[in-house]
């Protein structure tokens, strides 16, 4: 059978690196290809030793195939007889003497130490656990059903719990409804249907439950919330007169707060505070992290509360800390912003953003809260933050919610020296506070304010302030615009000196 020749040059082996491998396997598969045809020859021109490449030789019709003279007789023969060859006769013999020969005895498979901690998961594992289960004491056995409960695997536990009952003869007790409950805490495998189904077989084979299935089923329930079977087991504490240990309330208090119950909450826990100060921390903070958005007035009621019960400033870690502050002045809740201010800024607990200081200064401008607004600009001072318009804007509003006109005519000085313009939307309190007196004394006051601000200290007076106050006069006390304008002459000379009348 004649094959198509292809010539194979360095082109070939840079485009194509696998013809070498292609090459070299060809020899491997053909073993009785002629060795000579690959070794060095010697040119008889040259007297040199040359080398042919192994792609060469073999596409070349010059190779020929080594045959040793009795090895091809021997195929003439069996050519013309058509016999076929004979095969190995070692290699029979030694297949046939396995093949009859008996399998050495396998050794019995080696059962590792028992280790109660470690808990299989897999179906694998499982069946590898019922194989031996028949010889594995019966404490290992409920060791290892513990282990498993504790660490969630349901259906291990399920699996110990019925070779226990159905192998092992063993009635069903309490001890097996406490490890299947308790199992049920896992979130992935576990459910409240379950709980249920557990709770109305103990009902039908007359069994009590005791504090410690309580317990269990409670910490089941605060991660698969089911408020009836809460309530259920609620109704059978008290009829035993049973008392919930300190873990059994954390796990009420998380039913209660998965159920959405948050009076009950509040009312459990103010309950429970006089002789259980050992809560974990993480309970107020969830409690503040769930009722902030609901009511800010019940978490600050909350907080003060606490503060009888435990006497540590802090008790809310600093993250719920500035939770509390900045939703409390998002909401313009500004009882809420005193209280997280003083029990975490103050202290330097906590050290709040640009962004929530201005939102508190905002809530101080509302509410009026001059001093907690005078911190705030000394906390952004300390980091030498640019102050715009609207900082002094909102301090001045703070300032004159306070009634403390002075200070306001001073902010309004200090602008105008840092080259801040005051503008007629950020005077707007400052005319209303100045309307809401009684007759002319609360513009008398400011005037006479800015008189000595210009005269005694040298301050510069803006021109909107006294602008400001000629505009409640007229809109307060009927007065016409010639009014307004004797005002404006009359205190020209207190004026900035760069305004124009």
């Amino acid at each position: 059978m004649s094959t198509s020749k292809f010539a194979i040059d360095g082109l070939w082996r840079c485009l194509c690196p696998s013809i070498e491998y292609f090459s070299i396997n060809l020899i491997r598969k053909n073993p009785r290809c002629s060795r000579r045809a690959f070794k060095p020859w010697l040119d008889k021109q040259s007297g040199r030793v040359q080398h042919q490449s192994i792609n060469k030789r073999l596409n070349s019709t010059n190779s020929v195939r080594y045959t040793s003279p009795t090895e091809g007789r021997q195929e003439d023969a069996r050519k013309e007889q058509n016999i076929e060859p004979k095969k190995d006769v070692l290699i029979f013999v030694k297949a046939k003497q396995t093949r009859t020969s008996t399998p050495p005895p396998a050794d019995p498979p080696v059962r590792p130490p028992f280790n109660p901690s470690k808990v299989p998961d897999s179906p694998t594992e499982l069946a590898l656990e019922e194989k031996f289960l028949h010889n594995v004491p019966l404490d290992h056995l409920k060791a290892r059903a513990l282990a498993a409960a504790n660490t969630g695997n349901y259906k291990h536990v399920c699996t110990l719990i019925n070779y226990l009952l159905t192998i092992r003869g063993e009635e069903p007790t309490l001890w097996h409804y406490n490890i299947m409950v308790l199992a049920n805490t896992s979130p992935q495998n576990g459910s409240a249907e379950h709980l249920v189904a557990l709770v109305q077989e103990m009902e039908e084979k007359g069994m009590l439950p005791d504090i410690y299935f309580i317990e269990n089923a409670l910490t089941a329930l605060s991660i698969h919330p089911h408020p009836l079977l809460r309530a259920s087991l609620m109704h059978t504490l008290d009829e035993r007169w049973l008392q919930l240990t300190t873990s059994g309330s954390v796990s009420l208090l998380l039913c209660l707060l998965r159920e959405n119950q948050y009076e009950v909450f509040l009312q459990y826990l103010l309950t429970i505070l006089p002789t259980t100060p050992s809560l974990p921390p993480y309970i107020l903070d969830l409690a503040v992290f769930i009722l902030l958005p609901i009511s800010p007035p019940l978490v600050l009621q909350l907080l003060h509360d606490l503060t009888k019960y435990l006497p540590n400033p802090h008790l809310l870690s600093p993250t719920i800390y500035s939770l509390l502050l900045s939703s409390s002045a998002q909401t313009l809740f500004h009882p809420g912003v005193q209280y997280a201010w003083r029990h975490s800024v103050e202290p330097n607990f906590l050290n709040p953003s640009d962004g929530t200081c201005l939102l508190a200064l905002h809530s101080c401008a509302r509410a009026g809260d001059a001093e907690l607004a005078t911190d705030i600009f000394r906390v952004l001072g300390n980091r030498k933050v640019v102050f715009e318009r609207w900082h002094y804007e909102a301090l001045m509003d703070a300032y004159v919610q306070a009634g403390e006109i002075r200070t306001v005519c001073v902010i309004a000085c200090l602008m105008s020296k840092a080259g801040v313009d005051l503008q007629v939307s950020g005077s707007r309190s400052l005319v209303k506070w100045l309307r809401g007196g009684e007759g002319e004394e609360r513009c008398k006051e400011t005037l006479d304010v800015l008189r000595s601000l210009k005269r005694d200290e040298r301050k510069s007076v803006p021109e909107l302030l006294v602008r400001c106050v000629a505009e409640a006069m007229v809109a307060r006390h009927g007065h016409g615009p010639a009014k307004a304008m004797q005002i404006l002459r009359e205190y020209k000379n207190y004026i900035d000196d760069s305004g124009a009348l």
